[in-house]
């Protein structure tokens, strides 16, 4: 089994690979896994698509979407936002709504931080 630390370095390490190895900013995320229903999920993912949704979507800058990907065999949850600039933002769970990894990335890197980090870059 996975422990917390070795799922969050797993994550980390494939979305850096993906950004690295990927020439379409700031979709590069998006072909990890497949895209799923909003009302099917943990609570915090719920509420972290909510905040993306609201202060990037709504506010006509870019997109957010939840897809599942499958990182050492374990399905997590990975919410992807796009933004009509040159960074983006995401948010990685688990299966229940744990936070694993929170980061915003641009044309060369991804800046892992927390939550509350990545989200006050939009305020």
């Amino acid at each position: 089994m996975t422990s917390a630390q070795e799922l969050q370095e797993s994550v980390k390490n494939i979305f850096d690979d993906a950004r690295k190895n990927s020439d379409e900013e700031p979709t590069f995320a998006i072909d990890l896994g497949t895209w799923v229903d909003v009302n099917d999920l943990p609570n915090n993912v719920k509420q972290a698509y909510k905040f993306y949704k609201e202060n990037v979507e709504d506010a006509d800058f870019g997109s957010a979407r939840v897809h599942q990907i499958s990182v050492d065999n374990v399905p997590v949850y990975a919410v992807i936002v796009v933004t009509d600039g040159d960074d983006g933002y995401l948010e990685i769970y688990s299966q229940t709504g744990e936070e694993i990894a929170c980061g915003k990335h641009d044309y060369e890197v991804i800046v892992w931080s927390d939550k509350a980090t990545t989200r006050a870059d939009l305020g």
